[in-house]
């Protein structure tokens, strides 16, 4: 019982962290969190983007971007303040961004820092060509007479 009390009590604080942090649409919004708050924000984000649909109408190249990046966080041990650090890099380091919501920025730096092994990713989950067509062959008969 205790143990449940405290289960729910932690996920209510989160889910108020998360709340507050869930309509973020520009760097003024992302400047007022605490420092929780970003950490809370960033892993919601990092957790939601790497859910992909599997069912009949999955996208094999949104897949494999979130395969690539999974590899590439995953691979380079990348923390949650890690991505923190790149949002407030890019707010602070490029004035034309603090107009974009972090989740942009969020997905951008990701890209950029992940791109060699989102790249991979999708060249791996890239179709092999078709064959070329074979021209259908004339149907062996007698010699056609030349006048």
């Amino acid at each position: 019982m205790k143990r449940s009390a405290i289960l729910a009590f932690g996920l209510t604080a989160l889910a108020a962290s998360a709340a507050h942090a869930a309509f973020l649409v520009n760097y003024a919004g992302w400047s007022k969190l605490t420092k929780t708050d970003k950490l809370a924000y960033v892993r919601g984000l990092n957790d939601a983007s790497s859910v992909v649909d599997t069912g009949e109408a999955a996208n094999a190249m949104q897949a494999a971007i979130v395969r690539g990046r999974m590899t590439c966080l995953a691979r380079d041990q990348v923390t949650d303040h890690m991505l923190v650090a790149l949002i407030d890099t890019r707010y602070q380091n490029d004035p034309s961004a603090r107009d974009l919501p972090p989740m942009s920025l969020f997905a951008s730096e990701t890209f950029r820092i992940c791109r060699q092994d989102i790249d991979a990713a999708i060249e791996a989950a890239r179709p092999a060509p078709a064959p070329e067509p074979v021209a259908p062959r004339a149907p062996a008969g007698p010699p056609t007479p030349q006048p």
